[in-house]
């Protein structure tokens, strides 16, 4: 069984969700025979095989299998339970992507709730539930909502956190798009240098996320220049430099990335 549970671990690193989803089936059809249907590693693989299913997009099949093993994961370790809740934000996921978005809202801020009175303030599925909640409200044009979700996000994050985690420029993105909707553009540039300012310390001037971050002021300098050009027929500014242009672009393929 280990030998089948490595393989799936590297297929599913290269993505061969396929291929994963096999070995997946051939382990739970074992464990539910070792342990039966409710047993520890039988609801591992009932969760991980929904997870399978749903980055190969079928997203109908996801969603029973994951509440199947939701069900499953409450009856047996309880709602407040962190393997519970980690089911329960998998859940959520695969709603959004079936557009569903009034139901994802409402089960984020339940899994939010559940996070913050049961895991600790500085838990990860905190920055995340909030992270996905400020997409769904701009999904939803809940800017203003997005915005304060997306200041939640770092307000509650360490420093050290806030500047490596990889869902940072995400966040960013959350938060300067509902600034950016808002007419907030000054605000926008000056949230993404505060961030910049504080990681180039960190990090140092050459590390490749200071690169994306400048990158991201670039844009916004870019959509600042294009406002002012709608406002005055024949502006004095200078165009964005190509080397602005080349950061803008390696900023995006990181958030594409991410």
């Amino acid at each position: 069984m280990t030998i089948i549970q490595n393989l799936a671990i590297v297929h599913k690193s290269q993505g061969r969700f396929k291929e994963t989803e096999s070995l997946y089936r051939r382990a739970l059809k074992s464990f539910e025979i070792l342990e039966g249907t409710e047993g520890p590693s039988t609801l591992h693989y009932i969760r991980e095989l929904g997870y399978t299913l749903e980055k190969q997009e079928r997203l109908k099949e996801a969603k029973e299998l994951s509440r199947q093993a939701l069900k499953s994961f409450k009856k047996k370790y309880s709602t407040k339970d962190p393997r519970t809740i980690d089911v329960l934000i998998k859940t959520i996921s695969i709603l959004y992507s079936q557009d569903k978005n009034q139901e994802a809202e409402a089960l984020y801020q339940r899994a939010l709730q559940l996070s913050e009175e049961n895991l600790g303030l500085q838990h990860e599925n905190i920055p995340l539930c909030r992270r996905n909640l400020a997409v769904v409200f701009l999904t939803q044009g809940k800017y203003r909502e997005a915005e304060d979700m997306s200041r939640a996000v770092i307000k509650g994050s360490k420093r050290i956190t806030r500047l490596t985690d990889l869902g940072t420029l995400n966040n960013l993105a959350n938060l300067t798009t509902a600034l950016l909707v808002q007419e907030k553009t000054r605000e926008a540039q000056a949230t993404v240098l505060l961030f910049l300012l504080d990681s180039e310390e960190l990090l140092g001037p050459d590390d490749s996320y200071i690169k994306s971050l400048w990158g991201y002021i670039d844009l916004l300098n870019l959509m600042t220049f294009a406002q002012r050009v709608t406002r005055k027929p024949e502006p004095k500014e200078e165009m964005v430099s190509e080397a602005s242009k080349a950061r803008w672009t390696n900023a995006m393929d990181i958030l594409r990335k991410i």
